[in-house]
């Protein structure tokens, strides 16, 4: 008997049939834990230990942090993180960053 080999999954199939049957409140679930758990670790690696919370809804990310230096830099860099997603989830997807 030969064994199968498994088939991967297409992750954008699975966000559709989501969407479809859950709604955008789903989508947004995900979209915020992919950028909580790979992209922003990528994007700033050595300040995201710092970071305390990571909210997305309808397109607005909100950053929370303790550290008043931390949440200027992030201010004045809004449009770059902002580019920096968006071109990692391939798709524009974050038009606003509330830090």
């Amino acid at each position: 008997m030969k064994r199968k080999t498994p088939e991967r999954i297409n992750a954008d199939l699975v966000e559709k049939t989501l969407t479809v049957l859950y709604g955008s409140a789903v989508t947004d679930k995900l979209i915020e834990l992919r950028i909580r758990e790979k992209i922003l670790p990528s994007i700033v690696p050595l300040v995201y230990k710092y970071i305390s919370a990571v909210k997305f809804n309808s397109g607005v990310l909100v950053i929370k942090t303790q550290i008043p230096a931390l949440r200027q830099n992030l201010m004045m860099q809004r449009t770059l993180l902002i580019d920096k997603i968006n071109a990692q989830l391939n798709k524009k997807v974050v038009t606003e960053i509330i830090v």
